[in-house]
């Protein structure tokens, strides 16, 4: 199901926002020479401000994601610089409590536990069900 745009007649066909704004500079150079018949001036006006309007926006959307990609780069070093930082951390929290030492577990250190020697049981037998 298409969803139609509320106050549109027909729906607009897709155009990439570089051939627009020379459409609307096109637009603009060409009937610049009529500028005076029919008040069309005022249009043409309206049609400067869009363009003036839309470069600056262009401009900041430029700006804008240089700025993300420049802070996802940032990010990326921090996340690795406090990743080193917590190992080292967590190495000498190791050498201060020692490596078996339950303490460990609040600084998110699993301490190294010996492992318990069951003595060998016995098999244990099978008891026959009674489904006879």
């Amino acid at each position: 199901m298409r969803q139609e745009m509320p106050h549109s007649s027909s729906p607009m066909p897709k155009i990439s926002l570089a051939d627009l704004i020379l459409e609307w500079k096109q637009l603009l150079k060409a009937a610049t020479p009529y500028r005076d018949q029919k008040e069309l001036y005022v249009q043409l006006q309206k049609l400067e401000v869009a363009i003036q309007q839309f470069e600056e926006l262009e401009g900041l959307r430029a700006e804008l994601q240089a700025r993300r990609q420049q802070a996802t780069q940032e990010l990326e070093q921090v996340k690795t610089n406090g990743k080193d930082a917590a190992m080292e951390a967590r190495q000498v929290l190791k050498a201060i409590f020692g490596i078996n030492n339950e303490r460990l577990v609040q600084f998110q250190i699993r301490p190294r536990r010996s492992r318990l020697k069951i003595a060998a049981l016995p098999p244990v037998e099978k008891v026959p069900s009674s489904k006879d």
